[in-house]
């Protein structure tokens, strides 16, 4: 306690051991500078630490996204091959039906 607030309180009418008792309470209770400046370095050591985490973890994430959605990529490739080549077949199913059809009507009425 300053020595203003001490005898501020001796002339409201504090005792000296209340005055004695009254500072005891501040500094045990009272947090000193070097107190908030130990709390605020742990603190940034803290925010620090789970900052790496935190990027840790979203590039472990990136990765295993990245990983399925290749993956994803590597079926829908297929899929579309295989689709692509069912088109072909049906194409040429077509062409080979519409030729016979066309050889049947010709022999059915231009005799």
């Amino acid at each position: 306690m300053s020595a203003t607030i001490i005898l501020k309180l001796r002339e409201s009418g504090f005792t000296d051991e209340q005055v004695s008792a009254l500072a005891e309470l501040v500094d045990t209770q009272a947090a000193t500078k070097s107190d908030v400046e130990t709390a605020a370095q742990r603190l940034a050591h803290q925010i620090a630490e789970n900052r790496t985490a935190a990027k840790a973890d979203l590039e472990t994430v990136e990765h295993q996204l990245t990983t399925k959605f290749e993956g994803i990529e590597r079926r829908l490739e297929l899929k579309i091959g295989d689709a692509k080549a069912d088109i072909n077949l049906l194409r040429w199913m077509t062409g080979f039906v519409l030729a016979f059809q066309l050889i049947i009507f010709a022999k059915l009425f231009l005799k």
